[in-house]
């Protein structure tokens, strides 16, 4: 039950018909008498039935007019406090005038937060379960780093079938399903639906043609476990194995252990799980390093007759191959590629060919919109080879990697690496390698770090994995 308040009560019972004619009636007559002289008598000062106010009982009214107006004026400045609780108090304070510079409180000033500098690091992480060099390493979509066959090394270095798994999170080792057939010097690649296709390479470390492979198989990072698909039409080893923008795969380059080098490439469409023979490229060459560019195209880089650099296109909605302009530098070793977020292509050389110094430290840049190559800064160590890899803030770690034959019974792995400014061009010393080393090729892993895992340190295969950190300085 609702109990009104006596002001609400008060005017409820003026239009009720059973209400008295005395004093409800009256305080509010009383009320309007008061304030006649003002404003004329209200509409609704009248009963429901239409009648006027009776005229009997005024002087009495009259008399309490004073108390009724006063007790009006007691209720309005009660519902007034109560509304000013209930919303409260707008704040209509005038906005802070800012002192002049010369006004004798000095302003406040915000403290500067220093800046900390994190170096770049390397950091050495679990090992595998296994020591393996030449092995693939594929990024997959939940951020694990599939590992796959690979070589033992030594002179009765065997190829491996087994497969790992990085986890970054824990940086650990975990076996997963062995791969059907045994191979190094193979191809891998992540496809659109998360499987990953691994291609050729050979049994053993050895050239032989008839150790090489034309077998393909996929991985399921779902089921930890590998199905044999379509095979190539040619042996191949040493080759690459780019996705297209079409989700088609290419494969180009390596060699079928014989001369003329493979000059037909193959593309794998994962859909109908099968192979098809491309175009050939115009001239067949040891093909070194790949890019696919901006527009969809591919650009391969190698070595021609007499040690010319040659690179070429492909394009893979023609599929034809054209010529571009080659390269400055005449390599002839290992050679690694980089698609910048400028659309240009960093190459690193390798040796060089019809030279003294056959080490080499210069940089070339391919710019696909003109064609043309020019060079780029230099790095501070000349080796026989570098690895590239694009880091996550746009530039590029380079580790370079030289044999030092100073006792030519255990030649020494020299390593250094150095981190490339595409603005500025230039590369400059990171982290040092001392007491680090490097095997394979660099996978950039979600968090931006960089994982390095097993290779041949020049005393046999290492099972050892390196994460690089580039800090938030050099």
């Amino acid at each position: 039950m609702t109990t009104d308040r006596p002001f609400d009560a008060l005017l409820r019972s003026w239009f009720e018909e059973s209400a008295p004619s005395d004093a409800p009636q009256g305080l509010l007559e009383s009320v309007v008498t008061a304030t006649a002289h003002s404003r004329p008598r209200p509409p609704w000062l009248v009963r429901l039935g239409g009648e006027p106010m009776p005229q009997a009982g005024r002087a009495k009214l009259h008399r309490l007019a004073p108390v009724a107006l006063a007790a009006t004026a007691v209720v309005v400045a009660v519902l007034l406090i109560g509304t000013s609780l209930l919303v409260g108090t707008p704040d209509v304070s005038p906005s802070p005038i800012p002192s002049p510079s010369n006004s004798a409180a000095p302003e406040r000033s915000a403290t500067p937060v220093p800046t900390v500098t994190v170096p770049a690091t390397w950091i050495a992480t679990g090992a595998m379960i296994e020591a393996r060099a030449v092995n693939t390493a594929t990024l997959l979509a939940d951020g694990k780093v599939l590992v796959a066959g690979g070589e033992t090394g030594g002179d009765a270095s065997k190829a491996l079938a087994s497969a790992e798994l990085y986890d970054p999170r824990t940086g650990t080792w975990t076996a997963t399903g062995s791969m059907n057939e045994a191979r190094t010097g193979h191809a891998a690649v992540l496809l659109p639906d998360g499987k990953v296709l691994v291609v050729g390479g050979a049994r053993d470390f050895t050239y032989f043609p008839s150790h090489m492979l034309t077998s393909a198989e996929l991985y399921d990072p779902r089921s930890g476990t590998w199905t044999v698909t379509a095979s190539l039409h040619a042996v191949r080893r040493d080759h690459v194995a780019l996705l297209l923008p079409d989700g088609t795969v290419l494969v180009v380059g390596g060699t079928d252990g014989g001369e003329p080098y493979p000059a037909a490439a193959e593309r794998y469409d994962p859909v109908r799980g099968t192979w098809t023979v491309s175009a050939n490229m115009i001239e067949n060459f040891p093909l070194y390093a790949a890019a696919s560019l901006s527009d969809g195209t591919v650009l391969i880089v190698g070595e021609a007759d007499g040690g010319a650099g040659r690179a070429e296109l492909y394009d893979p909605d023609r599929r034809i191959w054209s010529a571009t302009g080659n390269v400055i530098e005449p390599h002839c070793g290992p050679v690694d590629s980089v698609l910048l977020r400028t659309g240009k292509v960093l190459l690193i050389c390798g040796h060089l060919v019809g030279t003294p110094e056959p080490l080499a430290a210069s940089t070339e840049l391919y710019d696909p919109d003109t064609g043309t190559w020019t060079l780029s800064g230099s790095m501070q160590a000349k080796s026989d080879g570098a690895t590239a890899v694009l880091l996550a803030d746009g530039r590029v770690l380079g580790v370079a990697m030289t044999w030092a034959y100073d006792t030519p019974q255990s030649p020494e792995l020299r390593e250094s690496a150095e981190l490339y400014d595409p603005i500025a061009g230039t590369w400059t010393a990171t982290a040092s390698l001392d007491g680090v080393f490097v095997g394979g090729q660099g996978t950039v892993l979600l968090d931006g770090t960089v994982l390095f895992a097993g290779g041949g340190n020049g005393t046999g295969v290492v099972a050892s994995s390196t994460l690089f950190d580039r800090g938030s300085g050099s």
